[in-house]
């Protein structure tokens, strides 16, 4: 049986590191119930372990309006992509971090495909602005970051 790498490995390159930390402006991805549409998830403080309320939203645009509302140390550290899948190795050490739910999601092209537009929306008007992005590189919040934004 052949192995599918389900990672494109641009996305691997550890070119750029930033340090992640609560206090970063930090979203992640979800698929609504059965859905396979990947869509943003954010608390309304921006930070991910913040017992604040849960927002979200389909476009770059909500989440951008949320960063502009965030202080200028926390704007200028840019925004952070904890995904599941976007960058996240074809690995067992990282298979066995995931739920079965988001190991089925990491399989699905059509999540996948979803997450990446997502993504690369949000990356676009990112690169137009000049705010750093950054996605993780494994399942450890406190792992590595890619910079996927502003370009080079």
């Amino acid at each position: 049986m052949a192995k599918v790498n389900l990672v494109n490995p641009d996305r691997a390159n550890d070119d750029k590191q930033a340090k992640w930390d609560d206090d970063a402006f930090t979203l992640g991805t979800i698929s609504l119930a059965s859905k396979r549409k990947a869509i943003w998830v954010f608390k309304e403080d921006g930070r991910s372990m913040s017992k604040a309320g849960t927002t979200g939203g389909d476009s770059a645009t909500s989440v951008l309006k949320m960063f502009e509302k965030q202080s200028e140390q926390r704007k200028a550290r840019g925004i952070f992509i904890y995904s599941w899948s976007y960058a996240i190795p074809d690995i067992p050490e990282e298979h066995q971090a995931m739920s079965e739910h988001l190991y089925e999601l990491y399989r699905n092209p059509e999540w996948r495909k979803s997450e990446d537009a997502l993504i690369e929306d949000l990356q676009e008007e990112c690169n137009k602005r000049k705010i750093p992005l950054y996605v993780n590189l494994s399942s450890n919040l406190y792992g590595k970051w890619k910079k996927l934004s502003p370009k080079g």
